[in-house]
């Protein structure tokens, strides 16, 4: 699994951590959603230097059974639609259409088992 190797910010202020597989990856605080206080200083981000974290972006780092690359997919889709100003309902669906990209042949069962998951209530 990849490593933060460093982090800089966006042209909005948000901190992304640099990973040393070459891919970077949104690291916000965004309570109640993302709980990551750290970020929110220098000393929590240089704690958590060296630290892994998933990489949506490389497949190779799917485990065989995909549960950590279909949670980091989920995770960044949520974060990318409340970012872009979703309701919580917003973020499911992009949520939802994301995981159906990953799995195209997920049961409509599956689905909301995850959906389940991702919002219990939702629909």
């Amino acid at each position: 699994m990849p490593r933060i190797a460093g982090f800089h910010q966006d042209d909005e202020g948000h901190w992304i951590a640099d990973l040393d597989c070459g891919h970077s990856r949104h690291v916000r605080h965004n309570p109640p959603f993302v709980e990551r206080p750290w970020v929110l200083t220098q000393a929590g981000r240089d704690s958590y230097l060296g630290a892994e974290m998933p990489c949506a972006d490389c497949p190779a780092e799917a485990p065989p059974d995909g549960h950590d690359r279909t949670r980091a997919v989920i995770l960044r889709a949520m974060e990318e639609a409340g970012i872009a100003g979703l309701c919580r309902e917003g973020q499911v669906e992009l949520a939802v259409e994301a995981l159906k990209a990953l799995h195209p042949d997920i049961s409509a069962e599956e689905l909301q088992e995850l959906v389940n998951l991702i919002a219990p209530g939702a629909d």
